[in-house]
């Protein structure tokens, strides 16, 4: 026993004190190359991760001259939007044109290789981004491309069309997420670069009139309300108009309440349809609303743009996520630019769309309404490529039933 003792004892402590000591810097230096190893096998590189810097350069105009300040307001707001997306680091307008000045390099269509590079170098960007806007006589195409500094090829190009002027704003959004979605990495293709067309095959305009054929099939749907208030109250929000005239009325139809002044009818509220009676209609207000009408005002249909959401639309055939997205965005920038409709793009909408099922549509619909969508449409693509037809259901989001059924030939 004294034996066993005296070995635990001297020996031990013996361990604990100098060959431990010793061993300690061996220990730590092993750690930290095997830590260092996991790294490097397993850890994704800083390259891979680092956020690639994107200089975006003033776009080329059309060339008629009621269009000459197109380029450079399409490029502060592609930059704007770039930035908020998040995908590149995106150099300020401000130095740019600051940097490029002091080097004598022009801000508009540089395609010389030299020249991009020399705009990397001072810039210190990896791309550079530069595009044009041409008019097609009825409609615009803007077009951007990304070009490597390093290499000066051209890694990504997209394209968006629009109607007028007006719609340039939702064109350039369209275009930059678009050119964000080149940042994210591809499968089996770490960098995250992707080819410069995805529809190779697919003209661009084919986009625009399938999107502006399935718009017109909407706005072809006939409503003319008009009457007057007779009844408020206040207290179950229920609102009585007398009306003889309620063509296409139907439940959850938002329509304008106008009071009329000296200066002409002023707008005062929006109220909903709940009934349709004879000779009369019953409606209602969303809660929170402040009631600033009463017995008397005007109510009508009028100059009434009706908020439409872009449901989920699949390609049966091909499953073609690509195709069935760029459709999405040229349905929902073309709806933006419509007389009579208006489009309900914003990324709350979206995610309750992407919720959207058979068993939970009337439940996500009435959400929507709440927050102003009045239809909201979804369907899908069948039949060869090239000449496919499309089944679309038109759901009225008030109470969930169909406004219409649309059909049509297209050549995407």
């Amino acid at each position: 026993m004294k034996r066993v003792q005296g070995l635990k004892g001297p020996k031990v402590q013996g361990l604990k004190g100098s060959r431990v000591q010793a061993l300690i810097p061996l220990f730590a230096l092993c750690l930290s190359l095997l830590f260092g190893v996991n790294a490097l096998l397993f850890a994704p590189s800083a390259r891979a991760q680092e956020k690639k810097s994107v200089a975006v350069l003033d776009f080329e105009s059309p060339v008629e001259k009621q269009y000459f300040d197109m380029g450079k307001s399409a490029s502060d707001y592609l930059t704007a939007q770039l930035a908020e997306i998040g995908a590149y680091r995106v150099i300020e307008r401000s130095k740019l044109e600051k940097i490029l000045k002091e080097h004598e390099l022009g801000m508009i269509g540089v395609v010389d290789p030299d020249k991009v590079k020399q705009m990397g170098k001072f810039l210190s960007a990896d791309y550079i981004l530069m595009g044009n806007i041409t008019f097609l006589g009825d409609s615009f195409s803007i077009n951007g491309r990304i070009v490597d500094v390093e290499t000066s090829e051209i890694i990504g190009a997209k394209s968006s069309v629009f109607k007028d002027v007006t719609q340039l704003r939702v064109a350039v959004k369209n275009l930059a997420r678009a050119l964000s979605d080149l940042a994210k990495p591809k499968a089996g293709d770490p960098s995250g670069q992707s080819s410069a067309e995805l529809f190779m095959g697919v003209n661009s305009r084919d986009f625009y009139d399938s999107a502006e054929a399935l718009i017109r099939e909407i706005a072809a749907i006939e409503v003319y309300v008009v009457g007057s208030i007779t009844e408020v109250n206040t207290l179950n929000r229920k609102v009585r108009v007398a009306s003889s005239m309620k063509t296409g009325s139907r439940e959850g139809l938002r329509l304008k309440v106008q009071k009329l002044g000296f200066s002409g009818p002023e707008e005062v509220g929006t109220i909903f349809i709940t009934e349709v009676g004879t000779g009369f209609l019953i409606a209602s207000y969303l809660e929170g609303d402040q009631v600033k009408f009463s017995i008397g005002d005007q109510v009508t249909s009028k100059k009434v743009r009706f908020k439409v959401a872009v449901g989920p639309i699949v390609d049966e055939v091909e499953d073609n996520q690509d195709l069935t997205k760029k459709y999405h965005e040229a349905v929902a920038e073309n709806l933006a630019g419509s007389e009579f409709l208006d489009s309900a793009d914003e990324d709350d909408v979206q995610k309750d769309l992407s919720q959207l099922r058979p068993g939970n549509r009337k439940a996500i619909l009435a959400k929507l309404f709440k927050s102003g969508v009045d239809m909201v449409v979804e369907g899908r693509f069948h039949g060869t490529p090239g000449s496919r037809r499309t089944d679309f259901n038109l759901w009225n989001a008030y109470d969930g039933k169909i406004v219409k059924k649309i059909s049509f030939e297209t050549r995407l």
